[in-house]
């Protein structure tokens, strides 16, 4: 059997248990492993769960030869709706490699990934507080909370 491919991959599995005594005993196992997933769960912080379930299901495996290609980076950013274009997320990748040393047709690592769209997260994350912290007419929700001050019958707070 070959290896199963797609995005509905982990939907379901489908198991005959002739014994009662097997499936009370089958049920019980799956209950624990269960257990110890949402205690091991919270041990791993959002960003690093996000990119292992995406790195298997793009079909990678999770071994030092495993490599992410410029194309599936840029499928990986758009799975993470990361606003950048594309030639943007490219020329990431491209500096990258160039400053690891990686040749880029070999592609990132697990790891290489996993620090590069840390880097790309603090580019965006900086881009926004940027946006946040630029005049009024540069930010549109600052615009729209002023107008709803100054438009306020009954001011609940007063600038002075």
């Amino acid at each position: 059997a070959g290896k199963v491919r797609g995005p509905h991959r982990f939907d379901t599995l489908d198991v005959l248990v002739p014994k009662d005594d097997d499936y009370d005993v089958l049920v019980s196992t799956l209950e624990d492993l269960m257990d110890i997933y949402q205690e091991e769960r919270k041990q791993w912080d959002p960003f690093s769960l996000f990119l292992q379930f995406h790195w298997a299901d793009l079909g990678k495996e999770f071994h030092r030869e495993s490599r992410l290609s410029s194309n599936e980076w840029i499928a990986l950013c758009d799975r993470a709706n990361v606003p950048m274009k594309k030639s943007l997320l490219q020329s990431y990748f491209k500096e990258f490699a160039q400053e690891r040393d990686i040749m880029e047709e070999k592609g990132l690592s697990l790891m290489d990934t996993a620090d590069l769209l840390a880097e790309v997260k603090d580019a965006c994350s900086a881009d926004n507080s940027e946006n946040q912290n630029a005049g009024d007419q540069d930010y549109p929700l600052m615009e729209l909370w002023n107008d709803l001050v100054d438009s306020d019958p009954v001011p609940a707070v007063k600038y002075e």
